[in-house]
Formats: structure tokens, C-alpha cells, sequence
């Protein structure tokens, strides 16, 4: 029995059909599982960009680069007016000389007025140290005297009983005699009172110098506020040189100028951008990872990176974070031009030795959510493994 031709070319069509509905379902099971347990995703090498900035109001002077030109880390960039500066720690040096000139000064009038005091303590125990040396040779000399003169008193009564001699000189030897017997007796109280000027004196030097044992503790604590100024005035000169030093500008890494925002002349304020600096190499790369993958790989998670420049370059690389949204990817990645593309951004830390230009799009292999193992290199989409540079995301 033969079919007819409508029905012929209907059954025709449907083959047709069936055959590209299998090929699409089967494309697209491969390009989610891949069938060894890892997905791909495309990623851009993200250069670290850096805006050179003052940290304070200023003129902007010098302008030490051009766009395009390569710097090196610590290479000046811009210098801002330091006049104004300099007129200051100019004079926050001079007061900074003149408050460690006071410090010096009240220290020396201090330790003079300490040894003048001591001096003075000193003195008055040698004083009545001497004194009490005097007073007990004068009472020994009294009583000496005293008995002598009583011997001679004696022989001078027994001349006078044997009628060899007037008793007119017996008188005055009885008169000085009582003296000395008063002046002898009033000794003892006149010495104890100065043995006891000379022990208040002693105690008085000894308690002075109690206190003033820890001197220079003491001495310090007079100076204290003295001190402090000091420290004020050297802060502020430390401060000042700071803010000199800050208004030279000097790239922070190896990178080249992107954009210059600033001309010399021109007046900043704190974060008013000078010129925008690019590093030379992406220590960073966005990996986008279509929304139809599903659960996002975590981070820590290691992947393999390959370059789309240089297919036979490849390295180990580690996720660092992963977007919480899905939100549209950039342009250059979309399949078509004209229909948008959304994703989910992936961070991807790139070791040193990658070597990669800023911009250049890599392909990265790795685990897919219930795959085990370390990522392994999987056939590409077409779209991305014929050349075209059009991802299959």
C-alpha cells in the first residue's frame, strides 16, 4: 500500500523534528553535565584600579605623569604646594626648641634650689655642731680653772694664817671663784640645750633628705607639665611632616596611567581624584556563570582557568566569593547581541604566575554542584571552543 504524498512529506517533517529535538536536548545535557561532573563558565581578568587622591586641601603643582605611562610602585605621580606647611612647622619647630629650652632651664633651677636647701640644712647642723663643740670646751676650761683657783684659794688662806701675805688678794680670788662656780653650774643646761639644737637640726637634714631621697622622681614630677608641652610641640611637628610628606603623591603598585582628572593649578579637596592608575597585571577574574547552572559553586572552591589567547596555558585558581544575585551580564559576553544574557558573577582569585593582560577572557572549568572532584578540562559549548570568542553562556 503507498502512502500518499501529503502524508509522506509529513512523515518527513516529523523525522526532521524528532532529530533536531535530540540533538538540542542532547547539546544541552552536555552542556550542563559535561558527563565527567564539572561545567565551564567565562571570566574576564579584572585589573585592581587605584585613584591617587590627596588626603588634604591643596594646590596641585607638579604633575609627574601622562596617560598611558607605565609607573612603578613608589614612583611620585603629583606634588601638591607645601608652602603653607613649611611656614607651619617652621614655626612649631621654634616652639618646640623653645619648650625643651624651658624644660632644661626649670631643670637647673630646680636642682640648684635642691642643693641650696640641702646647703642650708648642712649649715645649720655644722652651726650648732659647733657651738656644742665651744660650749663643752668652755665648760671644761671653767672647771679647770675653777680648780686651780680653789688650790691657789687654799695656799693663799694659809699664807694669810701664818701672816706671810695681806688677805686683800683672798678676796679676789673668792670673788672669781664664785664666779666660775656659777659659770660651771649653768655648763650642764647651756650644753643640753645645744645638744638639743644640734639633734633638731641632725633630724631635720636627715627627714630632707627622706623626702627628697627619690630626687628624681620628684624632680620629674615638677617637670611633668613641662614635659607634656613638649610632647604636645614634637607631635605637632611629627604631624606636620606627615602632611608635607602626604602632599607627594607615588603610585601604591606597578601599574599605568588611565586617566588623568587633575592639571596642575588646580585646587583639591581631600579624595578629589589626580589621576586613576590601572595595575599592569589582574590579580582577580569575574567568572559568569549562567542562571540555568542552578546552586553557585562556593567559595574556596578550586577551579582551572585556560586562556582563550593561548588555549595551552592553564593554572589552578581558588573562588573567593560569589554574587547573591543574578543581574546581566556584560555585553561582550552575550551569545547574541541583540538578547541579553543574565548570570550569576563569580570571584576568582588568579595566582601571580597567570601572568594575563586586564580585559582578556579566560575559561574556567569547574566542579558542578554534584560533581566530585577537582575540576577537569571539559569539551567546550561549540560557541566557545570554535573560535568565535562568543561564550556558550
Amino acid at each position: 500500500m503507498r502512502l500518499s504524498l501529503p502524508m509522506t512529506s509529513r512523515l518527513r517533517s516529523l523525522t526532521a523534528f524528532a532529530v533536531w529535538g535530540g540533538s538540542v536536548y542532547f547539546a544541552w545535557w552536555l552542556y550542563h553535565s559535561g558527563g565527567t561532573g564539572t561545567y565551564a563558565a567565562v571570566a574576564v581578568a579584572q585589573a585592581k584600579v587605584h585613584r591617587v587622591s590627596p588626603t588634604q586641601l591643596g594646590r596641585l603643582m607638579n604633575l609627574d605623569v601622562k596617560e598611558g605611562q607605565r609607573v612603578a610602585a613608589g614612583q611620585v605621580i603629583a606634588r601638591l604646594d607645601t608652602e603653607l606647611l613649611q611656614r607651619e612647622m617652621s614655626v612649631a619647630q621654634a616652639q618646640m626648641k623653645q619648650a625643651a629650652s624651658d624644660v632644661q632651664a626649670t631643670g637647673v633651677n630646680l636642682d640648684v634650689n635642691l642643693l641650696q636647701a640641702e646647703r642650708a640644712f648642712e649649715s645649720e647642723v655644722e652651726a650648732a655642731t659647733v657651738e656644742l663643740t665651744a660650749a663643752r670646751s668652755d665648760a671644761a676650761g671653767d672647771r679647770t680653772e675653777l680648780s686651780q683657783l680653789q688650790d691657789d684659794l687654799k695656799r693663799e688662806q694659809d699664807l694669810v694664817r701664818r701672816g706671810l701675805t695681806r688677805s686683800d688678794r683672798m678676796l679676789a680670788l673668792n670673788q672669781r671663784r664664785a664666779a666660775l662656780e656659777e659659770a660651771v653650774n649653768n655648763w650642764p643646761r647651756r650644753v643640753e640645750s645645744l645638744q638639743a639644737r644640734h639633734q633638731a637640726a641632725s633630724s631635720r637634714l636627715v627627714e630632707w633628705r627622706k623626702a627628697h631621697s627619690n630626687g628624681n622622681g620628684a624632680r620629674a614630677a615638677q617637670l611633668q607639665p613641662l614635659a607634656e608641652k613638649v610632647k604636645e610641640r614634637i607631635e605637632s611637628v611629627h604631624l606636620l611632616r606627615a602632611q608635607v610628606h602626604a602632599m607627594v603623591l607615588r603610585a601604591s603598585t606597578d601599574s599605568y596611567v588611565s586617566i588623568i582628572h587633575a592639571r596642575p593649578g588646580d585646587v583639591l579637596r581631600p579624595g578629589d581624584p589626580i589621576v586613576t592608575l590601572v595595575e599592569n597585571q589582574p590579580s582577580e577574574a569575574t567568572a559568569y556563570v549562567d542562571e540555568r547552572r542552578g546552586t553557585p559553586i562556593p567559595p574556596g572552591t578550586q577551579v582551572v582557568a585556560r586562556r582563550r589567547s593561548a588555549p595551552a596555558q592553564q593554572f589552578e585558581a581558588v573562588v573567593t566569593s560569589v554574587a547573591a544575585n543574578v543581574d546581566t551580564l556584560p555585553q561582550r559576553l552575550w551569545s547574541n547581541p541583540a538578547i541579553p544574557a543574565w548570570g550569576r558573577a563569580m570571584y576568582v582569585a588568579l595566582p601571580p604566575e597567570a601572568a594575563l593582560e586586564p580585559g582578556e577572557l579566560l575559561d574556567i572549568a569547574m566542579p558542578a554542584p554534584s560533581g566530585p572532584g577537582i575540576a577537569q578540562w571539559i569539551r567546550l559549548p561549540r560557541a566557545q571552543a570554535d573560535g568565535t570568542g562568543k561564550p556558550g553562556i
